[in-house]
């Protein structure tokens, strides 16, 4: 699931949402329309939408945002034997970033920050192994 703004119902909606700030509903709709080109129509509509009540829009911009998501998953093509095998492998990776990260390293030693620019860059490798594996973990319900 993407991380829209709090102003943006997560999941299905079985009742109207509650008001919220009307400063909200232009950056919430700006960020479930992320990465689509609007055109000058586009955007008069999206002026539009913004006159609406509020539970109305915080419901489009909700549909839009699961309507991504749900197109997003489609696009993983891993049986569960295939995605256990991927995440095996990032846990591996970090696991072994991580421990190189922790050797001994007198450029490490040296460093204002404790870390020397290649052992920064394992925990940040590490890291983004992390997170692309906890996201395929929440996607596939893990």
């Amino acid at each position: 699931m993407s991380d829209a703004s709090p102003y943006v119902p997560a999941g299905p909606i079985d009742r109207p949402p509650s008001a919220f700030r009307p400063t909200e509903r232009r950056p919430a709709l700006a960020h479930v329309l992320r990465g689509v080109q609007l055109g000058a129509y586009d955007e008069c509509i999206v002026d539009w939408l913004l006159q609406w009540d509020d539970s109305t829009i915080r419901t489009i911009a909700s549909l839009i945002e699961r309507a991504r998501d749900a197109a997003h998953a489609e696009h993983v093509c891993l049986d569960a034997a295939q995605l256990g095998t991927v995440l095996d492998a990032l846990d591996e990776a970090s696991e072994g970033r991580h421990l190189r990260a922790g050797r001994d390293c007198g450029d490490c030693d040296i460093a204002p920050d404790g870390l020397c620019g290649d052992h920064a860059d394992d925990l940040d490798r590490a890291s983004r192994y992390d997170a692309i594996a906890r996201h395929l973990r929440q996607e596939a319900g893990r």
